[in-house]
């Protein structure tokens, strides 16, 4: 499992469920002065409604897209978790290895995913974070379920260098703190049992 592509394609998963009543359990009747939060949730997540402001979710910092709502998968740092004996969670598998069986060894990593969230309104930053939040934390035994275990949440601000960064960008980052479970194969081949042979009488 590639964590980063799990997580994307979770995120494209959850976003892609959003209706208008689930943001209007979120937003409606939220005004700041004239601006209309469930108005302006709706030009960014729903796919039936035209709009320029329309998110997008990237591996990685897409530069090009800090403008725009846009969600950026961002990798930290990651640490091996937990007691890995030398014998834990070692296999032969045979999958997607042509007639190659190999044997494997897995081991859990602690990670700390953060989603960043940009755009050049403040308030789209807050639109997507909250929003993603709540669909994070009630759906938590999805991210579960896809090998993504014991997630917990936190915010963070975010201060990019501004020598890298156009002025006027916003953001926030939605943290994700997690284990998951990564297979290595060896470089070894095993070669797989052809037939079995007992000896002995019957009785």
């Amino acid at each position: 499992m590639l964590p980063e592509v799990q997580i994307k394609k979770l995120l494209d998963f959850f976003i892609n469920k959003i209706d208008e009543n689930y943001l209007r359990c979120i937003f409606d009747g939220l005004f700041l002065d004239d601006y209309d939060f469930f108005e302006n949730a709706k030009s960014i997540f729903l796919k039936n409604i035209e709009s320029s402001r329309q998110i997008e979710t990237h591996i990685f910092f897409n530069h090009n897209r800090a403008n725009l709502p846009t969600i950026h998968i961002n990798l930290p740092a990651e640490n091996m978790n937990g007691d890995n004996g030398v014998d834990w969670g070692q296999e032969l598998v045979d999958e997607n290895c042509g007639n190659n069986v190999l044997q494997s060894t897995t081991r859990a990593y602690s990670s700390k995913f953060n989603l960043i969230f940009t755009s050049n309104n403040t308030f789209e930053v807050l639109i997507m974070y909250y929003t993603i939040k709540s669909l994070i934390q009630g759906n938590i035994e999805v991210l579960e379920l896809n090998h993504i275990r014991n997630p917990k949440l936190s915010g963070n601000d975010i201060i990019f260098n501004e020598n890298f960064m156009p002025q006027d960008i916003y953001s926030r980052a939605l943290s994700i703190d997690c284990i998951y479970d990564f297979k290595g194969l060896s470089i070894n081949k095993v070669e797989p049992i052809s037939k079995v042979i007992f000896k002995g009488e019957m009785l």
